[in-house]
């Protein structure tokens, strides 16, 4: 091999990434840009960032106040970021999957593109492929939007852009609905339109 060939041949390595394929390179590139925003994120007091979260929201149970806390919601997403201030933290992930427990047991499941939690307020905000269903099996209740809130104060479920409900009989035909807004009682099951 001479000079020139070996020069083309460096070139086209160095060019083609040494056997690493574009979309691979995009990937690395993109994973770099993460991990700098989460160093970034990391030096800022109270903030933590990483991949593959598990996020458990635990309140005080009514019943027994000085003992174990209940479960009210908890949430895997494969990116997370946490800001601590005093004794609330704001919670935003990507790529959500959640559970919402009624009385200490899952009756809820959600998952979206992104979603935006105050456990100070206990209320969640999600955005994107929103599909919010009961845990039942068949689910009595399947929602999903564009975009949807819940708060465990009001036990109100909101959902906006092209939502779809459907809600199972027992013994009956399915209810389907569909609109651009609707709001659902977790504790009561109450729909409105």
């Amino acid at each position: 091999m001479n000079l020139k060939q070996a020069t083309i041949l460096l070139v086209a390595a160095v060019l083609c990434g040494c056997g690493v394929s574009a979309q691979q390179r995009q990937q690395l590139v993109l994973e770099r840009a993460r991990m700098k925003e989460r160093e970034k994120l990391a030096a800022i007091p109270g903030m933590f960032a990483g991949s593959g979260c598990l996020i458990p929201w635990r309140a005080p149970d009514p019943a027994h106040r000085n003992g174990r806390p209940i479960s009210v919601l908890v949430a895997r997403a494969a990116i997370g970021i946490v800001q601590v201030n005093g004794n609330a933290a704001v919670v935003k992930l990507q790529h959500v999957k959640a559970l919402i427990y009624r009385n200490n047991r899952p009756a809820f499941k959600l998952t979206a593109d992104a979603v935006t939690g105050n456990q100070g307020e206990m209320s969640v905000a999600a955005d994107g492929n929103v599909l919010f269903q009961s845990t039942n099996t068949p689910p009595d209740l399947m929602v999903t939007a564009n975009r949807a809130t819940w708060s465990r104060t009001s036990h109100l479920l909101t959902a906006d852009g092209n939502v779809k409900a459907v809600r199972r009989q027992h013994g009956g035909p399915d209810i389907v609905r569909m609109g651009s807004h609707m709001v659902y009682n977790t504790e009561n099951g109450e729909l409105s339109y």
